[in-house]
């Protein structure tokens, strides 16, 4: 369950590029599409349902959504989740799932308010937080270009690529862009250069995987 309706989208995406080959099937219920449409795919029991809440909470009232076949039920974004806009509509989703479902909930930052009443949902649950580590690993070399002109980027990179082969010949790299035009142009341009590379781009992410 996530808090809108382009999360869901992402989500989907990158569950089905994942998925690919396990062969999952995964619906959406999300605002602005057909409750009829969805609720004819939802009776036929997918394996993961992504949605917002006030549309899963529409289909469980509706009984679109077989709740036995429920086994988990994960809250993205659970800070947004647990705000005034969702609470109530979430409050609802946990009263129609099985009371020993499994949940997991995500979040950046949760209010002490929030967190009290994850208690009402949760049975001992395990907290696993994460932190920012200001120190990198002793084993990771940093470099910083400085480029001024965007047709140089293409320059510094194949430079960094062509020097650090010649000290190590069997490393391998990954190489992050934020566009899948740019994933097109470096792949096109580094298979000129000799470079066996492959282009990977789903909706959340994008890289280069120099093998």
């Amino acid at each position: 369950m996530v808090p809108n309706r382009e999360l869901a989208l992402q989500i989907k995406e990158m569950i089905v590029s994942m998925g690919e080959y396990l062969r999952y099937s995964v619906k959406t219920c999300i605002g602005g599409d057909s409750m009829s449409y969805e609720a004819s795919k939802l009776r036929k029991n997918p394996q993961i349902i992504v949605g917002t809440p006030g549309r899963v909470a529409d289909h469980l009232s509706r009984g679109n959504i077989n709740t036995s076949y429920l086994n988990m039920l994960v809250l993205d974004e659970a800070d947004e989740l647990f705000g005034k806009s969702f609470q109530d509509k979430v409050k609802q989703i946990f009263q129609a799932v099985p009371s020993n479902i499994q949940v997991a909930m995500f979040y950046t930052t949760m209010s002490s308010k929030c967190l009290e009443n994850t208690k009402n949902f949760m049975r001992d649950p395990v907290v696993i937080s994460t932190k920012y580590r200001e120190i990198l690993s002793e084993n990771i070399k940093q470099y910083y270009i400085d480029v001024v002109e965007e047709a140089g980027r293409c320059c510094g990179l194949e430079n960094v690529l062509e020097r650090t082969k010649q000290l190590e010949s069997n490393l391998k790299y990954i190489v992050y862009t934020s566009q899948k035009k740019s994933v097109d142009f470096l792949q096109s341009d580094l298979k000129e250069k000799k470079f066996d590379v492959i282009g990977l781009v789903t909706i959340l992410y994008c890289l280069i995987d120099l093998l």
